[in-house]
């Protein structure tokens, strides 16, 4: 239940990024909310896709090593996840921002969503797919974190992502307009990244040594 409680305070934290980033969009320019939300809606789907499968296969594995105290096996799942997604998940990214445009105009340009539209929308949904291959990658260590029931880490992640956040938009709203919230969203989900792989390291056990290796003065 502790665990539990520590994953949904963490979940709701999280989830205030979001209204953070509207509130403040709603500041700017009239469109600028709708230009968000346009601008999310295939890197959303993608973020859902790929955390999704990686919770799936990767969230057995590592309860059943713990479980066992197999900390070797632990760090090889660890290690092959984290290139596996980092493989899948760049090449994503680079297309995603690359053809941003390409996406975006032959998704969105027809009705009241006009060209004049599309290259606005387009800015915005590259920034935010920077934050893919870290966004990935950060599942897995997620995953190892709730595995070994240090979740409290969890929720310190999210609300340092949630301060770093408000403070970031402030900074990049004004270098940007609205795209920079996108690239606030990616700067702190790569900040979020390094402090859940800081910790998945820190607290994963160095494998042990073989006997003959312990014994040797």
């Amino acid at each position: 239940m502790r665990q539990y409680c520590l994953v949904l305070l963490s979940g709701l934290v999280a989830s205030g990024g979001l209204l953070v980033d509207q509130a403040m969009a709603a500041t700017l320019s009239s469109g600028s909310v709708s230009t968000l939300v346009y601008a999310n809606r295939f890197v959303s789907v993608v973020l859902n896709l790929l955390a999704g499968s990686i919770a799936t296969s990767i969230t057995p594995y590592f309860s059943q090593l713990v479980a066992r105290k197999d900390w070797a096996g632990c760090r090889r799942t660890l290690n092959t996840y984290v290139g596996v997604t980092a493989l899948i998940s760049l090449p994503l990214a680079l297309t995603m921002i690359f053809g941003s445009h390409v996406l975006v105009r032959l998704a969105f340009q027809h009705g009241a969503f006009g060209p004049r539209d599309t290259p606005v929308v387009a800015a915005v949904q590259a920034m935010y797919a920077i934050q893919l291959p870290f966004f990935a990658v950060s599942r897995v260590f997620y995953r190892f974190l709730v595995a070994i029931r240090r979740t409290a880490l969890i929720l310190y992640c999210r609300i340092i992502s949630l301060a770093m956040d408000v403070v970031l938009n402030i900074i990049c709203i004004r270098l940007y307009g609205v795209a920079g919230i996108a690239l606030a969203t990616s700067v702190w989900t790569a900040i979020a990244f390094a402090f859940l792989g800081y910790w998945t390291y820190r607290l994963l056990p160095a494998p042990e040594l073989p006997n003959a290796e312990q014994a040797a003065p």
